[in-house]
């Protein structure tokens, strides 16, 4: 029999959660609670499970006292709410006093209590993995936690400021990790909810996090008015921006649903692209070889990236990116106009490279998903750099690939939805909710 551990329950500073459930396990024991709707895991010893009924009725006994003086919050109950934030007077803080933490945290000898977030990218795109990257990225600021990546592909591409980022550490408080999973009644949906963000937070009191997952949690945790200030004072965010989410939660305002999803997103949108670019930076030499290509080809251009996501199309809906790009063109009165094309297809290169050699721009290095083969990493992370340095970009609709590149550059994309016979524009500017969708509906966020 599984039961709460009480004593993290009264240490939480969130709501109690609504509900509990036990997972599968493999070599030890595992309890999954749901707080907010975040879940989280703590191990027990085998031997922790083989208690007497005596312990069992105690434990529910005390349990049940808990829970008169503690009540569960009925899933509705919780409330979106403003947040008093500090913004009349000059930041006092900036990015790099994470950075102190995280390199503080890490130089801490064995002896001592390192608390730690591990971001662990699964076997998925390149996009994802930067998904679960942001997402792990805002659990350890939000936590004031050091951060660890195991993501071995790409340690030869980055060098970054935060000390011994990808260097293997064996916890010796494993069995104390926290794991933090999505809000499935959230990512990838096409209209998105309000009542769906209601308080989505994460203890602070943890001495580990593990996020595995790729949905992009950081756009719900963002939307936390409870951690505004401090992605402010980390100069992750624009004031303006906190200004206007914090209306959605002010009373008669009356802003329609899609308009407060779109407030509350942004948040999330600039906290990722400013995190992009102040941690993920590159190698000296690989930098060169993406400056090269930008300074030989983009300087002096109007340039429209366009990033063609093989899977989610069809051969027809290839001239619709074409016409795309023309409407780009017309409507900002481009001279001097060039396409930086990319694709994990090598024949769709090929192919619109035949027919406008003249005005296509392309990266450098072997063509294909990073699933296949770990070949393609070179390509793959120089085209999203590239892209992100168009003035506009075309994107697949439910390519997240293409949408890391937009956020990078913190603009929406336009957008083309392949395997659709809809009576729409082939080329939209994106909005989070009604976000790019995937044949199959799911959107990219």
């Amino acid at each position: 029999m599984l039961y709460p551990n009480v004593d993290s329950f009264i240490q939480n500073p969130y709501p109690i959660p609504s509900y509990i459930e036990t997972n599968e396990f493999e070599d030890s024991v595992v309890q999954s609670v749901h707080i907010n709707r975040l879940i989280y895991y703590n191990n027990f010893d085998k031997s922790a499970v083989i208690v007497n009924v005596t312990t069992n009725l105690i434990t529910l006994f005390f349990i049940f006292i808990f829970n008169l003086i503690y009540p569960l919050p009925k899933k509705s109950s919780p409330k979106l709410t403003s947040i008093a934030l500090n913004l009349n007077t000059p930041i006092s803080r900036n990015f790099q006093e994470y950075i102190d933490l995280h390199n503080f945290i890490i130089q801490k000898s064995e002896n001592e209590t390192k608390r730690i977030t591990f971001c662990i990218p699964g076997s998925v795109g390149y996009g994802n993995k930067i998904y679960t990257l942001i997402s792990s990225m805002v659990v350890a600021i939000i936590t004031d936690t050091a951060i660890k990546i195991e993501w071995p592909e790409i340690e030869q591409f980055i060098q970054c400021p935060l000390k011994d980022i990808f260097k293997k550490y064996d916890s010796p408080n494993q069995d104390k990790r926290l794991r933090i999973n999505p809000i499935a009644d959230l990512d990838w949906k096409y209209e998105k909810s309000i009542e769906n963000l209601k308080d989505i937070g994460i203890p602070l009191d943890m001495i580990e996090y593990k996020y595995i997952n790729y949905e992009p949690l950081f756009f719900a945790l963002c939307s936390n008015p409870s951690y505004h200030q401090k992605l402010l004072d980390y100069d992750l965010v624009k004031k303006e921006s906190i200004l206007n989410a914090k209306e959605v939660f002010t009373k008669g305002k009356n802003l329609s649903e899609s308009e407060a999803i779109n407030r509350l997103y942004q948040i999330g949108f600039e906290v990722g692209s400013n995190l992009l670019n102040k941690i993920w930076t590159f190698e000296p030499n690989f930098q060169a070889e993406i400056d090269k290509i930008y300074n030989e080809n983009f300087k002096n251009h109007f340039v429209i990236g366009i990033q063609i996501r093989s899977e989610y199309i069809d051969t027809t809906d290839i001239n619709k990116f074409i016409e795309c790009a023309k409407h780009i063109e017309q409507i900002n009165h481009a001279s001097s106009v060039k396409w930086f094309l990319t694709s994990d297809s090598e024949k769709i290169i090929d192919t619109l490279s035949a027919d406008y050699g003249h005005l296509i721009i392309k990266g450098k290095g072997n063509i294909g998903h990073i699933l296949f083969s770990s070949n393609y990493y070179s390509r793959t992370v120089m085209d999203v750099e590239l892209l992100s340095k168009a003035n506009e970009i075309i994107i697949t609709g439910g390519s997240t690939y293409g949408f890391v590149s937009s956020m990078k550059k913190q603009i929406l994309p336009y957008f083309v939805e392949g395997k659709r016979n809809e009576n729409e524009k082939p080329c939209r500017k994106m909005t989070f909710n009604k976000a790019p969708r995937r044949p199959e509906g799911y959107s990219l966020i």
